[in-house]
């Protein structure tokens, strides 16, 4: 499974699954309390990332929105208001909406970075735990061939012993 983050300023490579990655209990344990439910854990990561392409999209969405909405009632107060027609109303609605959409917009930029901050520590992770299984691998062969040496020189030891015992 390949998963190409080249979008992402802060995740510039690809990175490539060549087995099964290690996580610690803890992080299996906050991914799972993130992400609930039954899916496997490539799915809840994926499930991860794709929160975050969405929030980035909403976050998009609402700079776009207050940015048109701004420039409409600048249009419409300047064609529309007269000087005694309720210009503090206007202003007051104005700021409650500018109010309630910088909030919405703060909860985003807050689960973004979380949600960022997760991405990166689980591919540490992964990266670390790749590389303790590659060393592990490694160790493995090295034991493999030890002990196949061992065998051997067993194997020779006996038949060593019966043709002295022959003689």
């Amino acid at each position: 499974m390949n998963f190409n983050f080249s979008q992402e300023p802060y995740l510039s490579s690809e990175v490539r699954r060549s087995g099964p990655y290690l996580f610690k209990r803890e992080t299996i344990r906050l991914v799972d309390r993130v992400v609930p439910g039954a899916a496997s854990l490539d799915e809840k990561i994926q499930k991860l990332i794709d929160t975050n392409k969405k929030m980035r999209k909403d976050y998009e969405e609402l700079e776009q929105t207050i940015y048109t909405q701004r420039h409409a009632r600048n249009a419409r107060d300047s064609a529309n208001v007269m000087p005694n027609q309720g210009v503090d109303d206007v202003n007051k609605d104005a700021a409650k909406q500018l109010a309630e959409m910088k909030l919405k917009m703060q909860d985003l930029e807050r689960e973004n970075t979380n949600q960022q901050g997760n991405v990166i520590r689980m591919e540490g992770q992964m990266k670390r735990y790749k590389t303790n299984a590659d060393a592990a691998e490694k160790e493995l062969d090295e034991l493999k061939t030890h002990m196949r040496q061992i065998k051997k020189e067993i194997a020779d030891k006996i038949v060593l012993r019966s043709v002295r015992i022959s003689y």
